[in-house]
């Protein structure tokens, strides 16, 4: 390479960077710009933020783009041909000179070897003391045993000792220098998992032994990222980044891919909980709850008989079902709460004009619907059902209907309650960045500009969801009846 200020050669780009210091008291980078750039910084083509400088060259992205770069070069069926592939030194100058340069005596490691006492003392410098072994072994005590004698010890990184993990009891190999690195037991932690899916993992089988993860057997070829074989319950675990549009260069990307697990799960009749990442890093006390009454496992069963329905206020309403409802509270035309003999509220039910009231002329809406948390309240839904119908009655209502989110159930209380299935919903979608999920109407259509536009320019990508069910009770209806009173 040519300095482009005085014309010095040299194949060597250190020697040409020491060059352009000591001839020009330049830096190699402030070089690059001078010389190539016209003496103005390159920046970031997206956002216009520095960019990183590598070897008389600059990136074109800044490190919050990269992944751009990445998806234009996988668009382009990746970075360029290496250019001596397929290339020898008997083919190929550049090479032959190269190899000249580095054969026989002109190698630098040429008629050189070690020493019997260099050897050893190699040797001796790898090995580990047994005091110093057995400090490592000691941080992570609580977490894998060590099974192999110390006394066997003679590499960290070329021999496998056998490891017992404290928690599960599976045994394993490991080098040190794996060990130390942080590798964990590999069926307590199975591999591709994120933490919060592991965490979720964690929390179903202190409750539900058989758990498994990253089961296969079910939806084969498909997996259910945690798997309750015994009450055929499943878990599936939705990173916000990850299960977006965000993750995908493939223009087609599958919004029916959720709504198709539900599908494929209600084939086999198993019982499927489709959680996002922010539902259980916000509102985790919300989700083991949920988690707990699928599996039969609340802690406390109330008596629906001894307790008694009340009109709730707004703030009553608001606080219950920020407390208890994936969703939260939502405004509503009224409410009802089931309260036990000691005053708590441990059920509530919430009504409002639905949202295609033109649809649905002469309907109310179930707007939400939840129990305490950890409190199992058997018949609940149909005793508050049953004041409602009365109240519907007496407004002129004919129908009661409500949507079952298919991420959350397939809505079997509602069918106990006699409510009948209808129609399905297309799949639902919100927009995130990775870190919250945003209602989709935070990003609608403006003049001049589609919601497409309007989100790009937000940075946010759409997950989707399941859709929902539409389940109606007539309130004039005879079948079903018995459920309500």
């Amino acid at each position: 390479m040519d300095c482009k200020i005085c014309g010095h050669s040299d194949e060597d780009l250190k020697k040409l960077t020491n060059h352009i210091k000591s001839a020009h008291g330049l830096s190699s980078e402030e070089y690059t710009i001078n010389i190539f750039h016209g003496g103005i910084k390159p920046s970031c083509a997206e956002c216009g933020a520095p960019t990183r400088y590598v070897s008389f060259s600059f990136k074109r992205y800044c490190k919050d783009h990269a992944k751009l770069a990445m998806k234009i070069g996988g668009s382009k069926g990746g970075l360029a041909e290496a250019w001596n592939r397929g290339k020898s030194k008997e083919t190929d100058e550049r090479l032959a000179a190269h190899s000249a340069k580095v054969t026989g005596a002109n190698n630098h490691f040429y008629g050189k070897k070690h020493s019997s006492e260099t050897i050893q003392k190699i040797s001796l410098k790898k090995t580990l003391a047994t005091s110093s072994i057995e400090e490592r072994i000691f941080q992570r005590q609580s977490e894998l045993r060590l099974l192999t004698p110390l006394d066997e010890y003679y590499s960290r990184q070329a021999q496998y000792l056998q490891f017992e993990c404290v928690k599960c009891g599976e045994r394993q190999p490991k080098t040190l220098q794996a060990f130390e690195r942080g590798s964990r037991c590999y069926k307590c932690h199975p591999i591709g998992k994120s933490n919060w899916e592991l965490s979720v993992y964690e929390f179903v089988k202190s409750i539900a032994s058989d758990a498994v993860s990253g089961d296969k057997s079910q939806l084969s070829p498909k997996e259910i990222d945690i798997y309750v074989p015994s009450k055929k319950f499943g878990i599936e675990c939705h990173g916000l980044y990850w299960h977006s549009e965000a993750a995908s260069s493939d223009e087609h990307f599958d919004k029916n891919k959720h709504m198709n697990k539900f599908k494929l799960a209600e084939e086999k009749k198993i019982n499927l909980l489709q959680l996002f990442e922010d539902e259980w890093r916000d509102k985790r006390a919300i989700c083991e709850s949920m988690i707990r009454h699928r599996l039969g496992l609340d802690p406390e069963r109330c008596k629906t008989w001894s307790t008694t329905v009340v009109e709730l206020s707004t703030d009553e309403e608001r606080e219950f079902f920020n407390a208890t409802h994936i969703s939260g509270y939502t405004p509503s035309k009224i409410c009802w709460g089931l309260r036990d003999r000691s005053g708590r509220i441990v059920a509530a039910l919430s009504l409002r004009v639905p949202r295609h009231a033109s649809k649905y002329n002469n309907s109310i809406e179930i707007a939400r619907f939840s129990t305490a948390r950890g409190v199992n309240v058997p018949g609940g839904l149909s005793k508050l059902l049953k004041h409602a119908r009365t109240w519907c009655s007496s407004k002129g209502f004919e129908s009661i209907m409500t949507y079952v989110d298919r991420r959350i159930g397939a809505g079997r209380g509602y069918e106990a309650a006699g409510f009948s299935l209808t129609s399905s919903t297309a799949p639902d979608y919100w927009y995130t960045d990775g870190e919250l999920r945003y209602d989709r109407f935070k990003f609608r259509a403006q003049e001049g500009k589609p919601e497409k536009i309007v989100a790009a320019e937000a940075k946010v990508f759409r997950i989707w969801g399941c859709g929902s069910q539409v389940m109606i009770f007539t309130i004039n209806q005879t079948d079903g009846e018995q459920y309500l009173e």
